[in-house]
Formats: structure tokens, C-alpha cells, sequence
């Protein structure tokens, strides 16, 4: 059974600080966490103004689940959007070797050692099912708290300069190859433009031997026959 005492001590020290970073990092309050803070505020208030002691006890007991979940609910929704941003740095090998303020090693360790305690996380989660969640949380968090860790390490300024350096580099390198497609089709063009030329210049020289040969023989045969005129004079 729970207590009022138990239940503001999950509310101060477990949920507070993890609700606290999920909101940083979102930048917004999850409805599904608030919903469960509305749950236990009416519990709570049941369980202050009723007499019967049953009564009383089973309002605090849900109050006491209610901020449980809310705070599983907190530590699993920060670890993964935590491990989504991670991952889009840990995926890109650019980033995480010319992106970051520690070696490329140091941020890859930190990144399995955050997937190991989430791991671990999971299967305590599991085996405490309609349990005591508490230790779940507590890795959940050590987890979160893993990859925050790793997030600092980011330089984000390198990252933009990196993406505006890559766009510069694709853009020209596409325009390099349009100029050079271009040049490559002009040359293609002016040789199948240059060789039907040159083919008839040889074709005209191989043509000219024969033309003068067949031109000269009606040329001998006249003066043959003005020769054969004269002696018959």
C-alpha cells in the first residue's frame, strides 16, 4: 500500500526531473502524461475528502500508479527522441567523424553503452509487470541521461557548415558534368560533321587519275586521225 508521503516523494524526486528534461527536449508537454497527472490530482482529491478509510487508501494507491506511469511514460518518450537524434549522427559516418568534439570511438561507445542500459531497461520493465516500476525507470533514465551525454558532444555548428559545404560540392560537381556533357556532344557533332567532308575530298582525289585518263583518249584518237588525213593529202 502507498502513502501520501510516497506518493509526493515519487512526484518530487523521480517524476519532476525527468518531466523537466522531456520538456526541454520537446519543447511542449505530452498530452498522455498530462492526462495521467489529471488522474492522480482527482485521486489525490477523492482521498482528501472522503471519511472511509478503504476509500481513502484506494484513491492513494491509483494516485501513486498513476504518477508511475506518468513517469515511465516520460523516461521512455525522452529516451526515444533522445536515441532518434543519436542515431542520425551515429548513422552518418561524415558527421560523426568531422561533426563532433571527441574521437569518433568515444561517441560510438557512449551510443552502445546507452543501448545496453536501454536493454537493460526493457527487460526489468518486463519482468515487473503489474510491479514496482521504479527500477525501470531509474535505467530508462540512465539511459536518456547516456545519450544527452553523447548529444554535447555534437557540434552542430560543423554540421551546417558541413551540409552547406556538400550542397555547394553537388551542385558544382552537376554542373561540371553538364558542361562537360555539352563539350563532349560538340565534339561528337563536329567529328560526324568533319568526316562526310573529308571523305569526299578523298574521293575527289581518287577520282581525278581515271577523269583525265578517260579525257585524254578521245584527245590521241583525233590527233591520230588529223595525222592520217595529212599523209592521205
Amino acid at each position: 500500500m502507498a502513502t501520501e508521503k510516497e506518493v509526493f516523494e515519487l512526484y518530487e524526486l523521480t517524476f519532476k526531473p525527468i518531466y523537466a528534461d522531456l520538456i526541454v527536449v520537446l519543447g511542449n508537454k505530452p498530452q498522455e502524461v498530462l492526462f495521467e497527472l489529471e488522474a492522480c490530482l482527482s485521486h489525490l482529491g477523492v482521498a482528501k475528502n472522503d471519511q472511509d478509510n478503504d476509500v481513502i487508501q484506494k484513491n492513494i494507491n491509483s494516485a501513486h500508479g498513476h504518477i508511475q506511469r506518468a513517469a515511465l511514460d516520460s523516461v521512455k518518450l525522452l529516451w526515444l527522441t533522445l536515441r532518434e537524434r543519436s542515431e542520425k549522427i551515429i548513422s552518418n559516418e561524415d558527421f560523426r567523424r568531422y561533426c563532433v568534439n571527441c574521437p569518433e570511438g568515444d561517441l560510438l561507445n557512449l551510443f552502445n553503452a546507452a543501448e545496453s542500459k536501454a536493454l537493460e531497461a526493457r527487460k526489468k520493465e518486463t519482468q515487473n509487470t503489474g510491479r514496482d516500476p521504479n527500477q525501470s525507470i531509474t535505467d530508462w533514465y540512465e539511459a536518456a541521461s547516456t545519450l544527452q551525454e553523447l548529444l554535447k558532444k555534437i557540434d552542430y555548428t560543423k554540421i551546417d557548415s558541413f551540409k552547406k559545404f556538400k550542397l555547394i560540392y553537388i551542385v558544382k560537381s552537376q554542373w561540371i558534368g553538364f558542361l562537360l556533357g555539352l563539350l563532349a556532344s560538340a565534339i561528337v557533332s563536329f567529328v560526324f560533321w568533319i568526316l562526310p567532308s573529308h571523305q569526299s575530298i578523298e574521293d575527289a582525289k581518287k577520282e581525278t587519275p581515271s577523269n583525265i585518263a578517260i579525257a585524254s583518249k578521245p584527245a590521241i584518237a583525233a590527233s591520230s586521225a588529223s595525222a592520217t588525213t595529212h599523209k592521205q593529202q
